[in-house]
């Protein structure tokens, strides 16, 4: 019998992992049982929403054993996959991205809570973003659902920090756990990108003092500075609604925030008075900090405090979620690659060493998908297992149990709403194979509008291709292709 793993993230706009997962598991076990897939459908969606990576109901006549880990990177859809994994949800209200009271959810298990930026306030939660929304949006409602996992008794706090609303430094988590941020007339700072540049002094102990003895892990994939031309300004600004003319004001007033708080309570005696680029004006004043690059904060599975010593701006991830990357560091946090920690909640790894197939994908599968999103973390992570798999166990191996791999075929295989790599790419990630829902739709907007019903199609497809020798390969038609390109 062919053990086959589903390891999917959201498709954007269409499905959730769960679901897509949900959708792929139909087509395959109708194939494999040659049912209606409509008949079978609360089955396998009932499979792919079990903890952890649970199993579909095949019997052990059909050939084929599915099991399902929907998986995430940090972004939206974060607190899904922990669900999925086995965590459990507790419901709380805080703000949205531009005050709106929001209730969402924190997964939470065992003393580990799951917290995630793009459900409390994230971009998705902005009908119409504009240079208007973005002078305001906040990242307070953060901060009150960590603060809220800690009440609730979280000792290890794992943040997502993908899709945000904000380029506010964090500013506004920072005061949710009980930083002082004023003005130069020692006012509370207002929330938003619009006043960084008004920042004259800060006090974070209040924040540290809340997360006495919590452990912060920041879960992203984001590797960007907080400034210059690859920062959280020029890279990310835009899409959040930031005019294009105001980006270079906008990294300069990151600079000088992060400067404030670096400093503790400071006033910076270059800000004058100045035109407001947000608003409309020219900016002036001198530009963004500038120095050398300092240390990562090292990942121990223990929360370090980062190194100030040098200039933080610089570090990788200081600019994820317009610099709320930055904020998390000066607390403590560590940064991990998304991907790697929700597969690690979901024990992706005892799952791969079973598997004969491994369906990695996303909705749109392209260079940034390579770049430390879930599908080219689970395909290298299944490769490592597999390589353990085929060597003689060794002390303190955490992969047992599965039979060597020199005597099994195994392959990784993709699906996607369309896909824009290279076969040389793929290779390199450990893809075997691409398949695309674009493929078999008559638009994009029409694979969007029919992914569940489109990947179903798909998942009988792989089935009838995966449903014979487990020591031999899937019986591929002769035209399938290597990736849609």
């Amino acid at each position: 019998m062919r053990t086959v793993l589903l390891a999917l993230d959201k498709f954007k706009g269409s499905l959730t992992a769960a679901d897509a997962c949900a959708a792929l598991a139909r087509g395959l076990d109708s194939a494999a049982r040659g049912l209606d897939s409509a008949a079978r459908g609360t089955q396998a969606a009932r499979a792919a929403e079990a903890p952890g990576a649970s199993e579909a109901p095949f019997s052990s006549g059909t050939g084929l054993r599915v099991l399902t880990v929907p998986v995430a990177d940090g972004g939206d859809g974060t607190v899904d996959a922990a669900l999925a994994a086995g965590f459990v949800p507790l419901a709380v209200e805080v703000a949205g991205p531009l005050g709106e009271p929001r209730t969402v959810r924190i997964a939470r298990r065992d003393g580990v809570a799951v917290v995630e930026l793009a459900e409390c306030c994230g971009l998705v939660h902005v009908d119409a973003p504009g240079p208007e929304t973005h002078a305001r949006a906040s990242t307070r409602g953060l901060g009150e659902a960590i603060a809220a996992a800690v009440a609730d008794g979280a000792r290890e706090v794992v943040v997502g920090i993908g899709g945000s609303a904000s380029t506010d430094l964090g500013l506004g988590m920072l005061a949710a756990l009980g930083a002082d941020r004023r003005d130069d007339d020692g006012r509370p700072l207002p929330e938003g990108s619009a006043a960084l540049h008004s920042l004259v002094s800060a006090d974070i102990s209040g924040a540290r003092a809340a997360l006495a003895g919590v452990t912060l892990t920041i879960a992203s994939d984001v590797t960007a500075p907080l400034t210059g031309p690859d920062g959280a300004a020029h890279v990310f600004a835009a899409q959040k609604g930031a005019p294009e003319d105001s980006l270079g004001q906008l990294d300069e007033d990151l600079g000088h925030a992060a400067a404030v708080l670096l400093r503790g309570t400071v006033t910076d005696p270059r800000r004058g008075p100045r035109r407001d680029a947000l608003a409309g004006s020219e900016p002036s004043g001198p530009g963004p900090m500038r120095s050398g690059p300092s240390p990562v904060p090292t990942v121990t599975g223990k929360a370090d405090t980062t190194d100030v010593s040098g200039d933080p701006t610089a570090s990788a991830g200081a600019g994820a979620a317009g610099g709320t990357g930055f904020a998390l560091m000066l607390l403590g946090a560590q940064t991990r690659s998304g991907a790697e920690v929700l597969l690690g909640m979901a024990d992706f790894d005892a799952a791969a060493a079973e598997a004969d197939v491994v369906i990695v994908g996303e909705g749109s599968l392209d260079a940034q998908s390579l770049q430390g999103k879930a599908p080219a973390v689970a395909a290298a992570r299944a490769r490592s297992v597999w390589a353990q798999c085929a060597s003689p166990q060794r002390k303190g191996s955490s992969v047992s149990g599965s039979e060597p791999t020199q005597h099994r075929f195994r392959t990784v295989l993709a699906v996607a709403g369309r896909a824009d790599l290279r076969s040389e790419d793929l290779t390199a990630a450990g893809i075997d194979r691409v398949l695309t829902l674009r493929e078999r739709a008559a638009s994009d907007e029409d694979s969007i509008a029919r992914a569940a019903e489109l990947l179903e199609d798909l998942g009988r497809q792989l089935g009838h291709e995966l449903g014979g020798d487990p020591a031999r390969g899937p019986d591929r038609p002769s035209s399938g292709r290597a990736a849609d390109r």
